[in-house]
């Protein structure tokens, strides 16, 4: 599982969060896009976790099948929008 939000807590958060359990493991978080990028690349996590208000983050989820078809992308944000 990848963590991307440009907000550090955020991402130690969720990080401790699926740490906590026991079927569960974070591979890497990301505070950009083209880190998320990179780490999606290389690692091909079964999940991604994602603040959309990243940039373009709706355009980075669009991108996510082209590297690993079986990724899922995780909608996390504080936007109401």
């Amino acid at each position: 599982m990848l963590t991307v939000d440009s907000e550090p807590i955020v991402r130690y958060g969720l990080m401790r969060l699926i740490d906590a359990q026991k079927t569960l493991c974070v591979c890497g978080d990301a505070g950009s896009l083209p880190v998320a990028r990179d780490w999606c690349r290389l690692e091909k996590p079964d999940v991604v976790i994602l603040d959309p208000a990243m940039g373009d983050g709706f355009g980075f989820i669009r991108e996510v099948p082209r590297w690993h078809k079986s990724t899922r992308v995780v909608v996390l944000t504080a936007l109401e929008d």
